[in-house]
């Protein structure tokens, strides 16, 4: 059995960010500085933050580093918190969850849902898309 949170983060600085967004952001040079003279995470949030405030509109409101670092630690917690069930507690939970919700595990559209989201959000360097 692995150790609760033992395996990498799916996402580059924790935060769920599309391939088509992490492009149209530039966030490949930002993330690579931070990595290799690892920087702390804000750093990385405060670039996030400034680039999508100049993405978008006055019209919607500013976003700030330590919302963004805020989101970041909730990603964490829940990941944590999905650890501790998947891998310690209770063995088939999540499969268990998902028919109660109404979908096979094994389906089509959970199949085609995670194809999807893999799409969207590929995984990071190093990392593997999850099995589905």
């Amino acid at each position: 059995m692995n150790r609760v949170g033992s395996t990498p983060a799916y996402f580059k600085h924790l935060i769920p960010i599309s391939a088509q967004q992490w492009q149209l952001l530039v966030l490949e040079a930002v993330s690579r500085q931070i990595c290799e003279r690892k920087l702390p995470q804000i750093i990385f949030y405060r670039q996030l933050a400034l680039s999508l405030n100049k993405a978008h509109s006055f019209a919607v409101p500013t976003v700030s580093a330590a919302q963004l670092n805020l989101f970041a630690i909730l990603q964490a917690v829940c990941r944590y918190m999905i650890d501790v069930l998947a891998e310690n507690e209770l063995i088939g939970a999540l499969e268990r969850a998902m028919q109660r919700a109404g979908y096979d595990p094994a389906g089509d559209e959970v199949t085609q849902a995670a194809a999807s989201f893999v799409a969207l959000f590929p995984p990071a360097e190093g990392q593997s898309a999850p099995a589905t």
